[in-house]
């Protein structure tokens, strides 16, 4: 199996104002796009990956612009994790709902956040901790697969999801994903799933 990440770059964006307790930084996510494309393009020539199966990716308010850039690098992905923010802290950065609307409209649908993070408004300080999460900002946000259709996805990334799903601790879709499988191949993944999970370490 293929993990794809980007890096976490120290080439991050400008803060929007301030009305958070932020940090300011001073380049914008547009140049973060033709770094993340020559990047990308060099790995999968290099290492001669046919397909990515999954991609974890943190590039500080620009994560939709690289997936309508890399639109054909996610015909393979079996899972996304995704930071996407709720409010702009970065100049001109899509939210939530735009990353939503776009991978919808590439076959993902969205599945859970695994962290929820915020600041406090300024001035305000709870608990004496400037990062207290009064208002939520900001998560990384888990995109799977269509569960409503499978039918266009290979036996294979059936598979490849169903362990993703498992390794960050969706059960549900492990199972839908080797019963899906299951129904397609007529083997008994999915019952061998359910009686280890249920049977524990």
């Amino acid at each position: 199996m293929i993990i794809f990440s980007t890096l976490k770059s120290a080439l991050v964006t400008k803060s929007k104002g301030p009305f958070f307790f932020t940090c300011n930084f001073s380049i914008s996510p547009k140049s973060l796009i033709n770094i993340f494309d020559a990047f990308s393009a060099a790995f999968i020539i290099t290492f001669r990956f046919a397909e990515i199966d999954f991609i974890k990716i943190d590039v500080q308010g620009a994560e939709l612009d690289v997936f309508k850039n890399s639109e054909s690098v996610l015909q393979s992905v079996a899972l996304i994790v995704t930071e996407v923010e709720f409010v702009p802290i970065y100049t001109d950065q899509p939210l939530f709902g735009d990353v939503n609307d776009f991978l919808s409209q590439k076959g993902f649908v969205f599945h859970k956040f695994l962290s929820l993070q915020g600041r406090a408004l300024k001035p305000t300080i709870y608990q004496n901790n400037a990062a207290f999460p009064s208002t939520i900002m900001w998560a990384d946000a888990v995109f799977t697969p269509n569960i409503f259709e499978l039918d266009k996805h290979s036996k294979n990334k059936l598979l490849k999801t169903a362990v993703l799903a498992h390794l960050y601790g969706s059960l549900d879709v492990s199972y839908h994903m080797l019963k899906v499988f299951d129904d397609a191949a007529g083997s008994e993944y999915a019952d061998q799933y359910a009686f280890l999970c249920n049977k524990g370490p």
